[in-house]
């Protein structure tokens, strides 16, 4: 069990998480039992608790999350917190500043990593290049808690039956 499933593994919880995080009532979460792996529903999609208590993730959820996540072939669950930050940070900047930067900058900047199992991933700086989002913790925060999400919650599709060892592959998206 996760160190935060408390925030939501009740129904009185879930209702204040709902909330605190302006989830939408068209916006359904089904808490996963203890232990489940996050893929397999083709209707419903994973993602997990920790990326918006940590992640500033949102729902709907935002264009430049859904491009990166379709693009890469990555399941919203194998994506770090850290990662949901600077995109979501890229994603605030151009509402308040009125840019366009896009996965273009994004991968420009950055380059994608993985854990040495091939089930995690997360943005890294290249060598020479500046931060667009600043402040992310030196050590990303793992947590195996995770939602099934259906109804409203995307723009476009997101990839989230599958696990991909390999980004690159051709899978499925939900």
């Amino acid at each position: 069990m996760g160190r935060f499933r408390f925030f939501v593994d009740t129904p009185a919880a879930l209702a204040v998480f709902r909330e605190d995080y302006g989830i939408p009532a068209d916006v359904h979460l089904e808490l996963a039992e203890i232990e489940t792996t996050p893929w397999g529903r083709l209707d419903q999609c994973p993602f997990a608790v920790l990326s918006s208590v940590d992640g500033g993730l949102r729902f709907p959820v935002n264009p430049l999350l859904t491009e990166f996540l379709r693009r890469i072939g990555l399941a919203p669950t194998q994506v770090s917190t850290n990662t949901y930050r600077i995109i979501n940070g890229i994603h605030e900047l151009n509402h308040r500043l009125g840019t366009n930067l896009g996965l273009a900058e994004i991968l420009r900047q950055y380059t994608l990593g993985s854990t040495g199992d091939g089930l995690a991933y997360y943005l890294k700086i290249r060598p020479g290049k500046e931060k667009i989002v600043t402040g992310t913790p030196d050590k990303d925060l793992h947590d195996d808690d995770f939602f099934w999400v259906s109804g409203n919650y995307e723009t476009a599709d997101v990839p989230g039956w599958f696990i991909s060892k390999n980004f690159g592959e051709t899978c499925k998206p939900c």
